[in-house]
This record gives C-alpha cells, structure tokens and sequence, in this order.
C-alpha cells in the first residue's frame, strides 16, 4: 500500500510540453500505483444516470461508498480528512466529499461531521448541532480538476479547515457546541471526481500533525484513528478500513482506479518519457487540438465520460485518438487467471471473480462472452452450429451445412417472425443443459464455475478471456472527436448528443451478445447496439462490423448529417426471426414530425457500403439519403424487407446510384409504407437473386438504368396502390385518401428479365394496363418500350 502525494502549491499548473500525448499500457511497469475510488455519472454497464435531455446534462450520480453502521459517532473533538480531485460540471454546484446522504445543498440538523465543495472554488464544513445545523463557507480556496488535501477538525472550541495542509479557516462560533449523534455514512455524495486517503478521527489533529502524513500513508493504529481508507479492496469487493476498528464500506457503482508515479514522473503526462497506461488519463486531460497516439496493445478499459471537448453543435479544434500500430484495441474483456482441470469432456474452471473485479477496478458479477487463444467460443445452445466465426462458403440460395446460415435459429426471447418461421422455444443463452458440442461454453454463475467443451484450443492459467460488459465507450455531450486505427473488440459505443465525431480505419467485432438482453424488439428497453444518438456531422468511414450478435452494427438515431464511407457488414447476427439493420433515422431538428414546417432535416450519407453474410435487415439509411456505391449480397432473414428499405420519409427526396443487391431480404429496393413516398431518385442499380427486385411505390420518382433479373416474380414494380398524396400528418393508410401512385414516375432505359408491374406511362397507357404486368406484356408493343422509353 503505497501513498505519494506530493502537494506544494493549492493552484500549480500541470504543464505538458509534447506534440502528442502518448498511451502506453507497457509502462504501466514503470510506475508505481496508488488506489483511489473514482466516481462518475455511468453506471456499471456506461448508461448515463441523470437527466440527459438538458442542455448541458445534469447528472443524478449513484455512485458513493456507504459507511457500516459500525461507524462511532464522533462528539465534540474529532478531525475529518481527505485527498480530492474535483471534476468540474457546470451543473453540478453541491458535493458532499464526507457526510450522510443528506443533501449537500442543505444545512441539515441531522448532519454529521462533513465537508461539501461547492461551485468551483468553495468549501463548506460543519455539522448538525441541537434545532440547526452549523456550517460555515470558505470561499476561493480550490479549484476543481486538481488533487488538493482537506481537513476539518474541531476541538471542542475552535472549528478549522485546512487546503493543502495550510490553514484556511479557523472559527470559535461552535465552541461548546456537540454534534447531534448521527454517524457518518457516505463518502462521495453526489459528487464527480476522485477520492482518497479518508480518515476519521476522534480528536482534533493539530496543523502539524496533518501536514506530517497528508502525503504519505498511515500504519492504521494511530491514536484516536477511527476509519482509514486508502482505497484498497478485500475478497468481497468491500473498501477495507486500515485502522485496528475493521470498519470495512460497500462501493455502490463507484471504480477503484490507479493514480502512477515514479521516480522519474510525478504522474504521467504524455510524454515518452512519462507515458499514460491508460487512454481515459489523456483524454481526461486532452484539449482540442491534441493528438493522443496510443501504443500497440490490449486496452482492457471503459471510457465513460461527459462533457469532453464540450462544444454542442458546433465544430471546433479536435481531439484525436489514434492507434499507432494496427494492434492497438479497445477491449471489453478481461484475462481469466484460473487452474482448468478436464473430466468427462469438459474443462472446468473455478472463476475468482474478485479478481477479475479488481483488474476490471469495479465489482463483476456477470460472464457474457469467451475466448480461448482469441478464439470465440459458442455459448451453449439448444440448436448446434459450427463456429460463426469461421469464413464460410455460404451463399443465400445455397448455405453451408451445419452453419448458423443453414438453419433456422430464433432469438431465446420471444419475437414474432415471418408466419412460415417455427420460433424456437424461449431459452436461455449458455444454459448448462445445451452444453453438448464443441467450443460451447457455460457459466454457473450461482457457483461461480466455467464449463467449456474445448476444440482444438485447450484452456490454460493465461489463454482464456472473459467479457464482463456491455459497452465500452459511451460519450455524453462531447465534441470534435476523431478515433482512429483501433480495434473496438466485445463492447458497444454511445455517443449521445455528440457532434462531428470521426471514426476512421476501426474495427467493431462483437460489439453484442446473445443472451445480453431479452427484450424483444419494440418493447421498453429493447434498444442495443452501437449508436450515435442525437447530434451532428457524425462519420464513420472505412470501418468493419463483424461477429454483432441480436443488435444494430450502427444506428444514427435523431442525429444529422450523419456519413458512412466505406463500411463493410460481414458475420452479423444468428437468427431468423429479427431484423437490427444498420440504420439512420429522425435525422431532422426543430418538430416533433419529419413533415412538420417547423422541421428541418440534416440528409444522411451511405457511400461504399458492402454487407455480406449477414441475418440483419437491410440498409434503413434515413431521411433525404444518398446511397451509391452499395454492394448488399447474401442476406439469410426470410422478410418483406430488402437490401435497400426506404420506408414514407426515407423514400422522399432520396437519391440511390451505382449500386449492386444481390440475395437480399426478399426484395432487392422496396419503396413501401402505408402510404409511400414520393420524389425519389434511383439510377445504375442492379437486382439480382430476388424475390422481387424493384418494388417502387408512391409517385413522382425517377428510375433510370435499372437491371432486375433472377427474380421469382415480379423484376420491377411500380404499382399504382399504397400512395395516399403529400399529406404525411394524415397518411395513416387506414383513414388516408388512396390515390393511384406512379401516375408521375418514370421509368427509363431499364432491363427487365422477365416481369414488369408499372403503372408509370413510360410502360403504356395506365388507363390500358392497370399497372399489370400481363395486361402491359398484352397490349404495349416491345418497340414502344424499347424506343420511347428504353425498357427491354
């Protein structure tokens, strides 16, 4: 247990002197590490615990470390002290650093001992004494994002604060004064930052005494010592008290996290020479305009945060994080140290969870995924299938035998699918009673044991790695981000309400599980994946989705302007019966409707997209799109979907060119709603291997140089049905006007294999035709086709 704390000034600057901030998880050898207890607004799995919908977000923050009951009461001479790192929030005015859950606003009669920081530069002491509480403020005395020592203490008589060891305030207003018997219970009460070395006295500590160890550690039998905590953890995941009295606390959602130093470095700050371990330290600390370059190697890290390089809505100096090598990941899991003995066909393991906690620096109690030499292992399912893992010779029409493509798995939760689908019944995901084939694997969580049928990877004290949650970066509020040439491997991102963030040359495989979540889709809580939510000018280009699994690889979700460039789907997702299509939607600010005046929508960008070998839905890419350059090919869900879904508002004004859809969700592009769209472009698109290859409703579109063949029935369609006029705020489809679609639409110097359904003029007469394919074949000639209009 090693404390090093090395306070001279109250206000003195950490200067970085580098073009870049470097992240080396290697240098973590080089320093020797201190536990604090850190708090922030996320909770375990990074959901934002406050009111998010405020501009800027206020947090509602659960994170504390409750005191036992065992606690004394402290009476008329005690001392109170701690090391605190205070991180700014402009809503976020009152926190308790020592106390009870008593509002730290407040000047309450039941009232412990306490210490509050207030706003940016204030501390607050006292204590509830007889009808009133006492408490006495101390303005211009800190500042927030710095390390400072605090101590109140009170002798019966006089009442003092001490900063950084010097006295800051001294007052005899409490003398003869008893604190009410309430005990001190919580440390980090609604509080946002760092906190270490509390110590809890029943006598009143000279000046000279604090000095002496505010920057080194106790031996924990110090006279009048009634709690330590320096932070370190036992077997239980409590926070153990190093004084004789054993007054062990509970973290409720709080890390216990590590600040380094050396001989050489004070702390880390980017430099070579002083390299920070971990990518949260330099982005806590970066600024716009920084570069922080991360050195190869597993980051085994969450980064969870608000408020960084905050800008809302607006461009400004970025921060970049980049990956120096291509071996640099971001990474949900965590390495399982166990002894694995083999019996009967499987390997077991006794899983110290405790450990993993403490690398993890929070407490674990879930295994939601496994590898063995990197290698994915299958959680036990009722149903058996080869490793998805492994590339396949997989086409639509013809799946491989024994692969998740070849057979009708449905999700362990209930979700209606197409009416020809049985569903499974409802499972569990890693039950132990489907562990019957090679490379499953299940956890006794009860008893905390490992079940694994090994293939050709046998489990050993250091080849075996663990998932322990479910997201990995989540973002409130923060802007002008660039991530680059990293892998984000078992874990999901968030970024809400953040704008003009750039992925580039990333990687995302197994963002999701199954068995993660059983909520069906539709119902409270169902939404999963990774997802930019709100915001704006959000791009992600040349990356890869791989091996997502009963999530969304990506949605853009009320965010505008979003971009994907040179995306690849590949490997997504095991069952039949659910759709978790990249998507775009509710692109558009100022109504509560797509349509409302008051609207105004940011179109979206999909260019140089390729999903292959995929159970998702196809591309759903928003309001006023541009797709071109798509290549959608073997998708496996049998669904009125298709490799291209614009549903009313993403049909309207959108633009599709140079694009290829081949085995898709039954159609190849499906314009289609209650009520379709109107005013859509579409040009140099090839459908192939379809059910149907164009199904185009609505009016007024544009479709030119279309190829549609191998289809099973209709080649292109342009029907008259299902288009209800431009009234979108009454376009329900049951009460709407039905007006004949496609009176407007042309349809222009196009193939058509075998079957066009077109209530266009360009294909004849409607009056004549109907829009039906055979009354078209009937009565318009070929060379009306092919010389007026250019279909053949």
């Amino acid at each position: 247990m090693k404390k090093s704390f090395f306070i001279t000034l109250l206000f003195s600057p950490i200067l970085l002197i580098a073009d870049d901030l470097i992240v080396d998880k290697n240098s973590l050898n080089q320093y020797e590490q201190d536990n604090y207890a850190h708090f922030n607004s996320f909770n375990f799995h990074g959901e934002y615990q406050g009111n998010h919908a405020n501009i800027p977000p206020k947090p509602y923050i659960s994170d504390r470390i409750n005191l036992p009951e065992t606690i004394p009461i402290l009476g008329n001479q005690f001392t109170i002290e701690a090391m605190v790192y205070s991180k700014a929030h402009p809503l976020l005015l009152h926190r308790t650093i020592i106390g009870n859950d008593i509002s730290p606003a407040s000047n309450d009669v039941d009232r412990p001992p306490t210490i509050t920081f207030h706003s940016d530069h204030q501390i607050n002491y006292g204590f509830g004494t007889g009808n009133e509480g006492f408490r006495i403020r101390v303005n211009n005395v800190r500042v927030d994002n710095e390390w400072i020592h605090v101590a109140f203490s009170f002798d019966g008589t006089t009442c003092k604060l001490f900063v950084n060891g010097v006295l800051a305030n001294s007052t005899d207003a409490a003398a003869g004064l008893i604190p009410n018997p309430v005990p001190i219970s919580i440390i980090g009460n609604k509080f946002l930052g760092k906190i270490d070395e509390v110590r809890i006295w029943n006598l009143a500590r000279s000046q000279t005494a604090i000095q002496s160890t505010m920057n080194g550690a106790l031996s924990g039998d110090e006279t009048g010592l009634v709690a330590y905590y320096p932070m370190d953890v036992n077997e239980n995941w409590m926070l153990i008290d190093h004084s004789v009295n054993d007054n062990h606390a509970s973290i409720v959602d709080a890390e216990i996290l590590q600040r380094y130093s050396s001989q050489n470095c004070e702390s880390p700050d980017g430099s070579s020479l002083c390299p920070f371990p971990k990518i949260r330290d330099a982005l806590e600390v970066a600024e716009g305009g920084d570069n922080i370059i991360v050195k190869e190697g597993r980051y085994s890290e969450v980064l969870f945060d608000e408020l960084i390089n905050y800008s809302y809505e607006t461009e400004a100096p970025r921060i970049t994080i980049t990956g120096e090598t291509e071996n640099v990941k971001l990474d949900g899991t965590i390495e399982l140290n166990a002894n694995w003995e083999y019996s009967n066909g499987r390997y077991t393991a006794q899983v110290d969870l405790n450990d993993i906690s403490k690398r993890a620096g929070i407490k674990v109690e879930e295994i939601y995924a496994l590898w063995v030499n990197d290698r994915y292992m299958i959680p036990a399912m009722p149903i058996n299938f080869k490793n998805p893992t492994d590339p396949t010779t997989s086409v639509q029409n013809n799946p491989e035998s024994g692969t998740v493509f070849a057979l009708n798995l449905t999700t362990p939760y209930y979700q209606r699918g197409e009416s020809t689908l049985d569903l499974q019944d409802e499972y569990i995901v890693g039950d132990i009673d489907n562990l019957d084939a090679s490379e499953e694997w299940s956890f006794d969580k009860e008893n905390k044991i490992l079940y694994l049928i090994a293939g050709n990877n046998i489990p050993n004290s250091t080849n075996v790695r663990v998932r322990i949650r479910t997201q990995i970066l989540s973002l409130e509020f923060s802007d002008n981000l660039e991530f680059k040439n990293i892998d984000f491997f078992a874990g999901t991102f968030l970024f809400h309400k953040s704008s003009f963030i750039l992925f580039e040359d990333l990687k995302f495989s197994h963002s999701w599980e199954a068995g993660i979540s059983y909520i069906s889709a539709g119902n409270v809580g169902y939404t999963r994946g990774n997802r930019f939510w709100g915001g704006t000018n959000n791009t992600v280009r040349n990356c890869i989705f791989e091996y997502i699994n009963d999530a969304r690889a990506i949605h853009w979700s009320g965010s505008m302007y979003p971009l994907g460039e040179n995306i690849l789907f590949q490997y997504n997702d095991w069952f039949k019966n659910t759709v978790w299509s990249p998507a775009a939607n509710d692109n558009f600010i100022g109504g509560n409707k797509w349509w409302a005046a008051s609207s105004s929508i940011g179109g979206s960008t999909f260019r140089h997209i390729t999903m292959k070998q995929n159970h998702t839905g196809g591309l759903q890419p928003g309001l006023k799109s541009l797709v071109e350059y798509a290549r959608i090919q073997d998708q496996y869900i049998n669904i009125d979907g298709s490799g291209i879904q614009r549903t009313v508002a993403n049909t309207i004004g959108s633009t599709t060119r140079y694009s290829w859809l081949l085995n898709a969700n039954r159609n190849g592009m499906r314009w289609d709603s209650k009520c379709a769209g109107t005013d859509a472009v579409v040009h140099n698109v090839l459908s192939a291997g379809n059910k149907r290859g164009f199904r185009l409703k609505g009016d007024r579109h544009r479709a030119f140089h279309l190829l549609a063949y191998d289809s099973n029935t209709n080649d292109i369609t342009m029907p008259k049905n299902k288009f209800c006029g431009d009234d979108w705020g009454n376009n329900d489809g049951v009460n709407s006007d039905t007006k004949l679609g496609n009176l407007n639409s042309r349809l222009l110097n196009s193939i058509v294999e075998k079957n066009l359904v077109a209530n266009t003029p360009d294909a004849g007469d409607p009056a004549v035709t109907g829009s039906n394919g055979v009354l078209i074949a009937e009565n318009i000639s070929n060379e009306f086709l092919l010389n007026q209009s250019g279909i053949w």
